[in-house]
């Protein structure tokens, strides 16, 4: 059995001890909730043990990228369109988050994005996780590295001076990354680590 499998197993098991009654839908069919919250617990605590057990294939969807830095699983979303925080959401869902880049990996992450601007939201730009939104004007990514303002990575417009852009895009046509308010609609890249 592989473990994506144990997972969904181990999901129905949850659902059941979480002590809410199945309930009918409309259809007739019984259903089990199971709260978000406890379903990114579980995929988290899933990746873990596979990273423990040196299982390191990535889901169905992602690829690996095993180039110089730590590997890890990636996926473009540029179909999903949405805020910062709901496309985060949203990869925290599939037991990922959003990408966190290096200048080793940004060209390449830069050359693929390129290669999706007739897809996705109009504008074919694709949120990072990195954001400055504990302090103004400190960029860290979500895996806790920072990112210096003097980087090579941010574009020469990268609109780093407004105080309401606490979140950063990679951004077309050139796809250096840009500050933007947290609230404008990007896609998404998502990633997951892999034991090395």
């Amino acid at each position: 059995m592989s473990w994506h499998m144990f997972l969904m197993l181990l999901l129905l098991s949850v659902a059941s001890a979480e002590a809410k009654p199945p309930r009918r839908n409309w259809y007739g069919s019984y259903v089990m909730k199971i709260s978000r919250e406890t379903i990114i617990r579980l995929r988290n605590f899933m990746m873990n043990i596979g990273d423990l057990l040196g299982l390191d294939q990535c889901p169905e969807h992602y690829t690996k990228y095993v180039i110089g830095d730590r590997p890890f699983c990636y996926r473009f979303y540029p179909n999903l369109c949405d805020d910062w925080q709901k496309v985060r959401d949203f990869c925290q869902y599939e037991g990922a988050d959003l990408i966190s880049l290096t200048e080793q990996n940004f060209k390449f992450f830069r050359e693929l994005a390129s290669d999706l601007t007739n897809h996705g939201c109009g504008n074919g730009s694709f949120w990072v996780g990195l954001t400055d939104n504990k302090t103004e004007g400190n960029w860290m990514f979500l895996n806790g590295e920072p990112l210096s303002l003097r980087s090579s990575i941010w574009s020469s417009n990268a609109n780093l001076e407004n105080p309401n852009n606490d979140c950063a895009a990679m951004m077309a046509p050139n796809f250096y990354l840009v500050a933007s308010n947290c609230t404008t609609v990007h896609s998404a890249i998502c990633q997951i680590y892999l034991n090395p």
